[in-house]
């Protein structure tokens, strides 16, 4: 699976992922530590994460996020090991080219969302 943005116009579905995942912690130090610190270091509990986003890809040990995407460009990539993975919540999204909706008008977004009246985007 692999996020393809259109500019034709063709609608294309996505996923939106909500992980909570365990955090890897890296304790380690430019500087020699002591045995106690080294083992108190140890035992700290790993950190339960939230994150959200767009999937850009996913295979059967990692899944890769992104914040935001664009025509051409996106926000960067976080890609987690599944392993690390305890809850995954997905939301199927549909999208019609980014490049309509990005030189679209209020109103025309208000049309392709399939809102009328108070609603606004």
């Amino acid at each position: 699976m692999c996020l393809e943005p259109t500019t034709n116009g063709e609608r294309r579905e996505h996923d939106i992922a909500h992980l909570i995942w365990v955090d890897v912690e890296d304790r380690t130090s430019s500087e020699w530590v002591s045995w106690e610190e080294a083992l108190r270091d140890a035992k700290e509990p790993f950190q339960p994460i939230l994150t959200v986003g767009i999937v850009i890809w996913e295979d059967d040990i990692r899944l890769s996020l992104t914040t935001s995407a664009g025509p051409e460009e996106n926000a960067g990539v976080l890609t987690i090991p599944k392993s690390l993975i305890v809850s995954d919540i997905r939301h199927k999204i549909e999208v019609e080219g980014f490049v309509e909706l990005l030189e679209a008008t209020p109103r025309d977004m208000n049309e392709i969302a399939g809102r009328s009246g108070e609603e606004k985007v």
